[in-house]
Parts: structure tokens; sequence; C-alpha cells
């Protein structure tokens, strides 16, 4: 039992490492950004002011870079879905507010990809981990045993007492 609750949480530190710290935001230009696709976008000053007065209470957690989904993009204005709740940790449940920005607002607006020399390093962590988990199994210290079998000994040998009638 004990071994196999070590083996989830292995298990689970090697999926986490997986899922964090390989992505990354570059700096695009407004054109390039497909809509659909997760886009950090810095206000200005004065926009930020604008925005903070337009939603008002509305969305508490509100700041200066927006982050989320871009919904769309027209001449005037972006259209970004920004998370205003977030569910317990593990779970898909997040409540996103349409927020529009108009573009003379915009400071900088960057595309979150995926970071390969990040992502390489950590499936390669992660590989390494597994490996040394599967050698650290298999050789016994996991909980089996690596000793031999024991040498067979003398044979025993059993009698049954047998009577013969005449």
């Amino acid at each position: 039992m004990n071994s196999c609750i070590r083996y989830i949480r292995i298990m689970s530190l090697i999926s986490s490492a997986l899922a964090m710290g390989c992505f990354e935001y570059r700096q695009v230009p407004l054109t390039a950004v497909p809509i659909g696709k997760d886009v950090r976008v810095t206000l200005s000053d004065d926009g930020y002011a604008r925005l903070v007065e337009s939603v008002g209470s509305d969305m508490p957690r509100i700041r200066r870079t927006l982050e989320g989904p871009l919904i769309s993009v027209e001449a005037q204005q972006l259209l970004v879905g920004v998370s205003s709740w977030v569910g317990r940790p593990g779970t898909r449940e997040d409540l996103q507010q349409r927020v529009a920005v108009p573009v003379a607002d915009v400071l900088g607006i960057e595309r979150k990809l995926l970071n390969r020399r990040k992502t390489t390093i950590v499936a390669g962590g992660a590989a390494a981990a597994l490996v040394v988990f599967i050698t650290y199994y298999v050789s016994g210290q996991f909980g089996g045993t690596t000793s031999p079998f024991p040498e067979p000994g003398q044979g025993e040998s059993v009698q049954v007492p047998i009577r013969l009638r005449e």
C-alpha cells in the first residue's frame, strides 16, 4: 500500500512538471493573433483608468494586463475573454467576462506560445525521473526483494505407513 502511495505521488509530480513552465508569451503584431488563441494585452495608463471606470465592481480583479482568449478583432477594438472567477484547483471551472479594449489603449499584445526549450528540459527530466523510479521499483528497494531463492537442501522424504495384510 505504501509503495502505491509513493507511485501516485511521483506520477503526480511528473505530470505537474509537464504541465508547468512550457509556455511563454511573445510580443506579436495585432494582425498575427488568430481568434481563439490566448493573449496578454497590456493597457496604457489612460486605457487602464477608462477600463476600471467602465467595469467598476463587475470585475474585482481587473489589472493593467489582461490575459485570456482573443474573441474578436475589429478596427477600433479587441474583445478578450478575461477570467473573472476560477473554481477549485484541478477543475476546469472558469467564468470569463468579455472585455472590450479600444485598440488605441493597447501598448502591446503577446501571444501564448509553446517554449520548445523548456518543454524539452521538463520532458527530459520527467523521463529521467520515470527511469529512476522504474529502476528503483525493479531493484526491489521499493518493497520487493532481490534476495535469491534459498538453495534446495537435502530432500525430504515422506514416509507413509502402509500395513500389509496377509
